[in-house]
């Protein structure tokens, strides 16, 4: 059937023009097609959307392709100078705990100070962790970080703390002497008041080892066996502190034998030492020479 869209007459579909008012027909299929919206049209919103999407989204990537590199350049800046501050602090516990007063290494301070340092990584790692049922807890971490300060503790005991009324510092000078450093032998040196020597005494000090032992140094051990203080004092020290101390000298074929040795520590150095000329003279008129002969046992 078709029919006439202006009197809205139906006519059989051989006809073509509308008997009343003469209007072409047409079939109600095509006049729902025209008023149907076109597939085209409804489908061109969508289309839009998608090209907008793929717009913003082209533009996100691009940005993320230049930022990426930014953030990685910043991360590794930043990385880079905590190490170089790192470096920096370590190199100044270097100086103050790692060098002595001779402008030496002290492999007991450098050791001491990597411990210290490995200690506190170790602490600062175990506080980080997380705490959760499976894991680490509280008391845990603690019992942890106390047995790591136990550890540190007893290998600082291991290693002394330097106090040289151990009479530590009389084995040095034979070490010292041993190997021809003789400006360090004689930096322990005192006048028989208790001050250290200096300018031409010091080097009076020096030149005496120098042709008493040579450019290749005496051969010569030195162990302290026992410490006695005496309760005196000279005008610049402390208590002058009898040393019992072993003698072994190839020079003397390598015989061995026990000796007195006295030493204090100078009050304004805080540093020991003993008499250049082997005698201590104590504020009241007391005399304390060295190489008195004693029994090792």
């Amino acid at each position: 059937m078709v029919f006439c869209t202006n009197c809205g007459t139906d006519w059989p579909e051989k006809v073509h023009f509308c008997g009343k008012c003469g209007t072409s027909l047409v079939s109600k299929p095509d006049v729902e097609q025209e008023k149907r919206p076109s597939r085209s049209s409804q489908e061109h919103p969508p289309e839009s959307t998608e090209t907008n999407t793929n717009i913003s989204n082209s533009e996100s990537t691009a940005w993320d392709e230049v930022i990426s590199p930014m953030k990685m350049l910043a991360l590794y800046s930043g990385k880079m100078v905590g190490l170089v501050l790192l470096g920096f602090i370590g190199l100044i516990a270097l100086l103050l705990w790692g060098i002595d007063e001779n402008g030496k290494l002290d492999y007991i301070g450098i050791i001491k100070l990597i411990i210290t340092g490995a200690a506190l990584v170790s602490i600062y790692k175990i506080f980080k962790m997380p705490e959760t049922s499976e894991g680490i807890n509280r008391s845990r971490k603690v019992t942890s970080m106390v047995v790591i300060l136990i550890a540190v503790y007893i290998a600082f005991n291991y290693l002394g703390d330097g106090d040289d009324r151990d009479g530590h510092y009389l084995e040095n000078f034979a070490h010292d002497v041993r190997n021809a450093d003789y400006s360090s032998a004689c930096s322990i040196m005192m006048e028989n008041d208790g001050q250290f020597l200096s300018g031409n005494r010091l080097q009076e000090c020096i030149d005496d080892f120098n042709q008493d032992c040579g450019s290749s140094g005496c051969n010569v051990e030195v162990s302290v066996l026992d410490t006695t203080n005496t309760g005196k004092k000279t005008a610049h020290t402390g208590n002058i502190l009898a040393y019992k101390v072993r003698i072994t000298s190839e020079k003397e074929n390598g015989a061995s034998w026990c000796d007195l040795w006295y030493g204090a520590k100078n009050i304004n150095s805080g540093k020991y030492g003993m008499a250049f000329d082997n005698i201590l003279i104590a504020d009241d008129g007391t005399n304390f020479e060295n190489e008195e002969q004693v029994s090792c046992s």
